[in-house]
């Protein structure tokens, strides 16, 4: 600090800032409590926040996308799956076997059952042909009844138990077969 000619001291800048002397000490916290200016940002507490949030945030993003992504590609594995005809026939042969046979004791279409059936026997005929009994015997044990229908003709057929993993079925005509012909075609479908 530089004295004045007269001896007196010039204040300056640092002077003007000081408190006086006769402030207590309660007054000066009180008035740098006050002083402080409350609107400024911390600005390494809002980065890290900020940049948190951020990672949460990408984090989410990215494993919603990637769900998303997995689920669309599942979605047209299983489409192209179904849309194989191969694939369908493996399904159908599982859930519902079932073949067709005609009045010779022949299986025309085999759909899954024909690895389940033994044997397929016409045991008594009408005199154009038409089957009355037929005995047909299986790989194994069937729980439920085969489900025994005559194509092209209005027929009423009964399933029983007969001997070992054999089924008979009694079939009754509701509606008089044609007797021209003897293509005669029956459906077996095994209930699961």
């Amino acid at each position: 600090m530089a004295n004045s000619p007269d001896g007196k001291p010039i204040p300056n800048d640092d002077q003007q800032s000081q408190q006086p002397a006769s402030v207590s000490a309660a007054q000066q916290s009180a008035q740098t409590n006050s002083g402080k200016d409350t609107s400024t940002i911390h600005w390494p507490t809002f980065r890290g926040v900020f940049f948190g949030i951020t990672a949460v945030v990408t984090v989410a993003g990215l494993f919603y996308v990637g769900v998303h992504w997995l689920e669309e590609r599942i979605d047209k594995t299983v489409e192209r799956k179904l849309s194989d005809e191969s694939i369908l026939r493996k399904i159908a042969a599982q859930s519902r076997p079932a073949l067709l046979f005609d009045a010779n004791e022949s299986i025309t279409a085999d759909m899954g059952a024909g690895s389940l059936v033994k044997n397929i026997t016409i045991t008594d005929r009408e005199k154009d042909g038409w089957p009355i009994h037929i005995l047909i015997d299986f790989t194994r044990h069937m729980n439920s009844p085969p489900i025994l229908s005559a194509l092209n003709e209005t027929a009423r057929v009964l399933p029983s138990r007969a001997k070992g993993f054999a089924w008979k079925f009694d079939v009754d005509q509701i509606v008089m077969h044609n007797s021209d012909s003897n293509n005669w075609i029956f459906r077996l479908e095994l209930a699961p």
